[in-house]
């Protein structure tokens, strides 16, 4: 699992130290752990492979515990160290696999089934690097896994609906929704690398992605599962068409707030009845949540508190994002005077 998510090289040897007992890094377990990192089916299934610069990290770091246990080096991780992992794993396998570009990775995410009709399942999505260069949407946070979980395991909820998520980070709940039968799925982000990012990562999902949406809303297609990815301001005067509005770590930062709410308030289904919304938030400043909630009630959109209910969810991605699901809130909001 570390080793999908690009868990840091000494943290991923230590793992598999963890995993044969404590034991020594032998060569057959060396051998393993190359052949997960260099064939892992995953990404194999999406013709891709990790980067070169993680790679040769997770190789020394096994190479410098082996050798502190005094173990033998298997000659696969030899070969890798001498001529570098991905020349030496482009086999049969591994030729003209994709690898990431340059200040990015590929992750991927497992969910468990929920022992009805949802197996288990993996997530791939290709992010940056640096928090600090390009866009935050191309990041993942621990909000958005909370609003996936939520959605896969209240599937009735979303099946059959047309969803627009708002800014849609590197795409994760798009695949949840698309997953648990959505009729429509309309990610939206005011970051064209956002944008542009999520298109891909729905791709490598196994995600078809249709033209641009009109109105941001559409027809709802041939009756089969609608997916866009469009650019959208808050402020902006569009017409936001769905039946579910869903969002995670919006409230990155107060200023937002009065159009966030506008935007909710203003969201519609296509029969013109007020939509409902679904909102995640990482809790990193009280104040805010607070103000948002309290905008949410002047402009009359009725709130209820869903986050005990999201914290028991049946389906639960693994990650080792660092923010407890203790500090995400789960949040719905529907016009006060809607009939349910």
């Amino acid at each position: 699992c570390g080793l999908r998510q690009g868990e840091p090289a000494h943290l991923v040897a230590a793992a598999v130290r963890r995993a044969v007992g404590g034991g020594a890094l032998g060569p057959g377990v060396q051998g393993r752990a190359l052949g997960m990192l260099l064939h892992d089916p995953a990404l194999a299934a999406r013709g891709l492979r990790p980067g070169r610069a993680y790679a040769e990290r997770v190789l020394n770091s096994l190479a410098k515990e082996a050798a502190a246990d005094g173990a033998e080096l298997c000659e696969d991780l030899v070969t890798s160290l001498a001529r570098g992992p991905l020349e030496a794993g482009a086999g049969a396998r591994g030729g003209g696999a994709e690898a990431p570009p340059e200040g990015w990775c590929f992750k991927t995410y497992t969910h468990g089934g929920d022992g009805a009709d949802l197996c288990a399942a993996d997530l791939t999505l290709a992010l940056s690097l640096n928090l600090f260069e390009g866009s935050t949407g191309c990041h993942a946070w621990e909000a958005g896994f909370f609003l996936c979980e939520f959605v896969l395991s209240q599937r009735g909820r979303f099946r059959g609906r047309r969803c627009l998520e708002l800014g849609c980070g590197p795409g994760a709940v798009g695949v949840a929704l698309v997953r648990a039968g959505a009729t429509q799925v309309v990610l939206t982000d005011g970051d064209a690398e956002t944008v542009q990012n999520a298109h891909r990562n729905m791709s490598l999902n196994g995600v078809i992605v249709s033209q641009a949406v009109k109105g941001l809303g559409g027809d709802g297609g041939d009756g089969g599962i609608e997916v866009s990815c469009d650019k959208l301001l808050w402020e902006a005067p569009e017409t936001v068409e769905a039946d579910v509005v869903l969002g995670a770590d919006l409230l990155y930062d107060p200023l937002v707030i009065p159009d966030l709410v506008a935007l909710l308030s203003r969201a519609r289904t296509p029969s013109g009845a007020p939509a409902e919304a679904f909102i995640a938030t990482a809790v990193r400043n009280e104040a805010t949540l607070t103000e948002f909630l309290r905008a949410a009630a002047a402009a009359g959109l009725a709130v209820e508190d869903l986050s005990a209910e999201a914290r028991c969810s049946n389906v639960k991605f693994a990650h080792h994002l660092t923010l407890a699901r203790d500090a995400v809130r789960l949040h719905r909001l529907i016009p006060s005077n809607r009939k349910e």
